[in-house]
């Protein structure tokens, strides 16, 4: 055993990252990096046959299907793995169009694809080998530990960003991923290669600028290697090892102080003002990034300038609103902070750790009551039963009433009563629904037609998230024609040229 295999052996055990009755996906590019941990691991498979542990290791390439020499890399990762009697799955996808498509970056559309094929070849292989446990390994040095320290920085990121990677990580897939080069250098990989004769193949594209990490790579270490400090390399990956232990004790109290002061009610999560202020300023951070993370699903994306804006919220007096990633809004409502994903009836897209679209079904349940108009117009008055209340409609024809009748409606139009509203049934066009509030609902507020997002109103009228979900809406299509016992629009107000009157009373 090398000095080298000892070292990684060694990082391995200290991470408890294998154990026996495992199998181990390995993400085999051809390159440096992922040759040398291909010929660790299968030093590693034979060293646990000796103490009778059961780990299989298998191989996963994705052709990218980007360089003219991808080919070349597929057919190298073939050789290589026949040569060592390792089983291999080879899956081509189309980076570029998928890049397209999802309106991600390149590098992005290529870790979600290469990780997808991670899992399904992993999935395959634990149902081969029934009772074992699938763990993926990938190749990520202490290069690419600084590379991504620094790239964090850059961005804007917060401590968890500046801590770099782990060793061993769970993706939303439930996924879990080792790193067993994560504390060696890329000069002692290329020397243990050498020292093998073993082959790789090597990326065109590493030495591009054209990838944001790759000046980093290219420009910003060498550079800083070579005018301030050889060991630049290590001692940030060092540095972020420390930030990682600070983040940890933070966490934890953030979890703590986060159980006190938020509270989620389906894809809203209210934050209690008083108990937040009392807390220390790091951990109102940590605790604002975590509701924002339970509603959106990944922080990516999640900066520290969000993270202020939103904490600027309690500072003020009065409704305030900042909008954030992944369309979630934030606003101040007297005593409470509250942040929210918009839902809509079916249901709404976030993207998970892996940058990939998924469906989040609402846990508020979208109900609704139709109230066609041949049924109003057939029977002249009906009732229906809406959130377990009873609502009256009844339709007027205002050149056919009695004086009764003209004088009911013109006390109703001119005691604003709360509960019984009444509209021209010319203006509405289509059926009338009785519902909750949905995304994209907006009233018209001025005789002028000048609308207003629903979502906006509530805010203005400081009705809080409770209140929202307690709303019944007389609705026409997105349109709000009233919002139960808080306001009517304007597009079917009554007037002097009005034909037909539809009362609507809350019974």
């Amino acid at each position: 055993m090398t000095s080298f295999e000892k070292k990684v052996f060694e990082y391995i055990k200290e991470n408890n990252m294998i154990e026996t009755d495992e199998v181990i996906v390995l993400g085999l590019s051809g390159g440096a990096d992922s040759v040398c941990l291909f010929r660790v691991l299968v030093k590693l498979v034979d060293e646990y046959k000796k103490e009778d542990k059961r780990i299989s290791l298998k191989a996963v390439h994705v052709n990218h299907m980007i360089r003219k020499t991808a080919k070349r890399d597929e057919d190298f990762v073939r050789r290589l793995c026949e040569e060592n009697d390792i089983e291999l799955r080879v899956y081509n996808k189309d980076v570029q169009g998928y890049s397209k498509d999802e309106h991600i970056s390149t590098e992005e559309a290529g870790r979600k694809l290469r990780y997808d094929s991670f899992y399904e070849a992993g999935q395959s292989f634990v149902k081969d080998e029934k009772g074992k446990r699938l763990t993926v390994g990938v190749a990520h040095n202490l290069n690419d530990n600084s590379e991504t320290i620094l790239f964090n920085m850059f961005r804007g990121s917060g401590l968890k960003g500046i801590a770099g990677i782990e060793p061993v990580s769970t993706n939303q897939q439930g996924m879990r991923i080792i790193r067993p080069l994560l504390k060696v250098t890329r000069e002692e990989i290329e020397e243990y290669l050498k020292e093998l004769g073993q082959e790789y193949v090597t990326d065109e594209t590493n030495f591009s600028d054209e990838y944001t990490r790759n000046v980093i790579r290219n420009s910003i270490l060498p550079v800083a290697k070579d005018k301030i400090n050889s060991k630049t390399v290590e001692n940030i990956s060092s540095a972020g090892d420390f930030v990682a232990k600070a983040y940890e004790y933070i966490q934890s109290r953030v979890d703590t102080y986060y159980k006190e002061c938020a509270l989620k009610e389906d894809n809203t999560i209210s934050i209690d003002r008083k108990r937040f202020g009392e807390l220390e300023d790091i951990i109102k951070d940590g605790v604002i990034k975590k509701a924002m993370i339970e509603l959106c699903g990944q922080s990516k994306d999640l900066t520290e300038l969000h993270v202020k804006s939103v904490k600027e919220l309690f500072e003020g007096y009065g409704n305030k609103k900042t909008n954030l990633p992944y369309k979630m809004t934030a606003w101040q409502i007297y005593d409470k902070l509250y942040i929210e994903l918009p839902c809509d009836k079916d249901a709404h897209l976030v993207r998970n750790a892996d940058g990939e679209k998924e469906s989040a079904k609402c846990s508020k349940q979208m109900t609704q009551v139709v109230i066609p108009k041949e049924d109003i117009e057939e029977k002249g008055e009906l009732e229906v039963v809406f959130m377990e209340e009873k609502y009256g409609f009844k339709l007027y024809d205002v050149d056919n009433i009695s004086e009764n009748d003209k004088s009911y409606i013109k006390k109703l139009i001119n005691e604003k009563n709360c509960y019984t509203k009444c509209f021209d049934y010319g203006k509405i066009v289509g059926s009338l629904v009785l519902r909750t509030n949905q995304e994209g609902d907006y009233l018209t507020y001025t005789k002028e037609g000048s609308r207003k997002k629903l979502n906006r109103l509530f805010i203005d009228n400081k009705i809080t998230p409770e209140e929202r979900k307690k709303c019944t809406l007389l609705a026409c299509d997105r349109e709000i024609i009233w919002i139960v016992s808080v306001r009517t629009g304007c597009s079917a107000y009554v007037d002097e040229n009005t034909k037909k009157v539809l009362v609507v009373s809350k019974l």
